[in-house]
């Protein structure tokens, strides 16, 4: 079983810079290109994917939705004839409270602004991290729960789309469900990855994703010569029985072909009606159409 943990693409609060938590952002021109990119990406390269849980924010679902409509391509027809798309609040971006829309520099100022702007009516504290922690697990239960539970070769690959700040900290709480000796880094993630702890990865770009395998005790023992293994010394209450290999960390290799379109149109609000880019200048309208 492959799961990819998505990052969404390119939105226009991203461009300004801005805090945009749980605040439907659109995606920039840009960023619409990125998610036809990442889904012919993942259909070309054999990834057939079962289902995709999304969060239920936009620029969220429009990434989910562009990988699910490449998975109806001619080639993966027989392995994956539908794809099934679930949103989930669970997988929302941390809420910023009354920062959101501020600029990304005013997450770093001292805790004395919060304090003073507390006393003033309206203020809302941003989501803490417990909580986020706590979304993290419910999602984990309700979703990949009863698919990990049981030590058993899983046929189906799973996307997960959602925003930077929650991946980190979903991937912190999926990381803790795996016992000692059973997380490995594969050749081709070594290269990506810092001397931090494994938990603290490198942060997700615009549709960059998180790539692992998941496999029965049994096939992973067959693979060990190709991995480099990883002592995790944290327990969690639940741990599922199967191994898991980090294959790519932040993998963007699809956009490498992608430029961004000058003149501001790359980074405009994508607007739907548009039904390609290359005409966003095109013809003009006659007079009554």
């Amino acid at each position: 079983m492959k799961l990819l943990l998505i990052r969404h693409a390119e939105t226009e609060h991203n461009v300004q810079g801005l805090l945009a938590g749980v605040t439907d952002s659109a995606l920039t021109n840009h960023g619409v290109l990125q998610t036809h990119k990442l889904g012919q990406h993942l259909a070309t390269n054999g990834f057939n994917i079962a289902k995709i849980y999304t969060s239920d924010l936009k620029r969220a679902r429009m990434t989910a939705e562009a990988i699910r409509e490449h998975q109806k391509r001619p080639s993966l027809e027989d392995n994956c004839k539908q794809t099934e798309c679930i949103e989930s609040a669970l997988l929302r971006e941390q809420d910023f409270g009354s920062k959101e829309l501020e600029h990304w520099n005013s997450k770093r100022r001292g805790q004395d602004e919060s304090a003073q702007k507390s006393i003033s009516n309206g203020f809302r504290d941003k989501e803490s991290l417990e909580s986020m922690v706590l979304r993290a697990d419910s999602f984990l239960d309700e979703y990949l729960g009863p698919v990990l539970g049981q030590n058993s070769s899983i046929q189906q690959n799973i996307a997960i789309v959602s925003h930077g700040l929650f991946l980190s900290a979903l991937w912190k709480r999926f990381l803790l469900r795996f016992g000692p000796l059973s997380v490995n880094i594969a050749p081709t993630a070594a290269s990506s990855m810092t001397m931090r702890p494994l938990e603290h990865l490198p942060s997700w770009s615009n549709t960059g994703y998180l790539e692992l395998e998941i496999l029965p005790r049994a096939s992973a023992a067959n693979k060990t010569t190709s991995l480099v293994p990883i002592v995790q010394t944290d327990n969690a209450q639940k741990v599922y029985p199967q191994t898991m290999a980090i294959l790519k960390v932040n993998s963007t290799d699809h956009l490498k072909s992608l430029k961004r379109t000058r003149g501001g149109v790359g980074s405009s609000a994508y607007d739907i009606r548009q039904q390609k880019l290359d005409g966003f200048f095109g013809k003009k309208q006659k007079v009554g159409e």
